[in-house]
């Protein structure tokens, strides 16, 4: 059973979005490999805005800045490396 806290008797859970946010940040990254190493081309009007979406996110940025940002609060919170 799960607190308020956020905690299940010795285990500690995390709730935050930055795994959601980290994981749609790799999979565009994939996504754009996997048109560019198959070429594959949109067809229609609504994929064609799928793929100017995909391309107007900053995937590999964003998958940086967060995790390095969450690997500074670990060492900020643990103290060593």
């Amino acid at each position: 059973m799960t607190t308020a806290s956020g905690s299940t008797g010795g285990l500690s859970l995390r709730i935050n979005n930055f795994d959601l946010i980290r994981l749609v940040a790799a999979s565009q990254v994939v996504v754009m490999h996997m048109l560019h190493y198959f070429k594959i081309e949109p067809s229609s009007g609504f994929e064609r805005f799928l793929l100017k979406a995909f391309l107007n996110f900053p995937g590999v940025p964003v998958f940086f800045v967060i995790s390095g940002f969450l690997i500074s609060l670990s060492w900020e919170r643990s103290g060593h490396p």
